[in-house]
């Protein structure tokens, strides 16, 4: 074992499964917010209760957005980046439902995508560009919803044209 397991008193990360996550509702539902290390007893296995509330809070809850993003909150998302920097609680406030833990990992999605697609596209002679360096030509932004393999999902985006205040 090493030496960081023997330190820690934490539960290790796991991913949760579907039938969790329906015993967490369940819970909720039938006790509302009592302390959350006794919702963690009744969803069982390994969970404790920072891991129940963390799971509901950004995941579960009936208040989170989890539709697939579209063109208009990727040019929000990175207007409001390029103000706020990583301060995902204050960005997300902007972007309805969606919590600061979504914000943040659609932000490094789009600059993945767009460092790729520049990557493929430029020779080794000119700047690389990321999503964040929105200039004056449209910024190619790809929903992650759909199939690539199956659709065309990219589109035009013009943040320039969005006023966020």
């Amino acid at each position: 074992m090493s030496e960081k397991k023997l330190r820690s008193n934490h539960t290790p990360k796991a991913k949760w499964s579907y039938k969790e996550d329906q015993r967490l509702i369940e819970a909720i539902k039938k006790y509302g917010f009592i302390k959350w290390n006794e919702i963690a007893k009744i969803v069982g296995g390994s969970r404790n209760g920072k891991q129940c509330r963390e799971r509901w809070r950004f995941a579960l809850s009936p208040d989170i957005n989890n539709s697939p993003w579209n063109a208009e909150e990727d040019a929000l998302l990175i207007k409001l980046y390029e103000k706020y920097g990583n301060k995902w609680s204050t960005i997300a406030r902007f972007l309805d439902g969606r919590s600061a833990i979504k914000v943040k990992n659609r932000l490094k999605t789009l600059t993945k995508n767009q460092s790729m697609d520049c990557d493929s596209n430029s020779n080794d002679e000119s700047p690389k560009t990321t999503a964040l360096q929105i200039q004056a030509d449209p910024l190619k932004i790809y929903d992650t919803a759909f199939d690539f393999n199956t659709f065309d999902t990219s589109y035009e985006v013009f943040p320039d044209n969005l006023n966020i205040e």
